[in-house]
């Protein structure tokens, strides 16, 4: 799992500094970062957050993603064509947070890229 922060390392104020990408994020880290009020964005594969399987579970709602103008204009002038792509979000939560003191739960945004078969190929932010 990937942690992105703030652009310049942040001091907890106890002396621990966690730079703008901790590659193991831990409970220790996840509990430090947020028990100082530090607001953070995850990056988290499969084997961590079991998204694929979130995917496969009936009630996902489907948005689909709006292209600025200026992104539509963009791929005008370059003669691409925008791919059609769709949001949906579940909540995530650590397995070490459901038996602890707090139950903490992330917000996982999964975007999908529709290609011109018609067939998903999706992405986990």
């Amino acid at each position: 799992m990937q942690i992105a922060g703030p652009s310049t390392p942040k001091n907890l104020g106890n002396g621990e500094v966690y730079p703008k990408s901790t590659c193991f994020l831990t409970e220790e880290v996840i509990k430090a970062l947020v028990s100082h009020g530090v607001l953070f964005t995850l990056t988290a594969h499969d084997g961590t957050t079991g998204w694929k399987d979130q995917l496969s579970k009936e009630g996902l709602v489907w948005t689909p993603w709006i292209y600025t103008e200026e992104e539509k204009q963009k791929a005008i002038a370059r003669e691409r064509e925008l791919p059609e792509m769709e949001l949906s979000r579940f909540y995530w939560t650590p397995s070490w947070s459901v038996k602890g003191e707090a139950k903490l739960m992330f917000p996982v945004i999964v975007k999908r890229t529709l290609n011109s078969r018609n067939s998903a190929v999706n992405k986990v932010n």
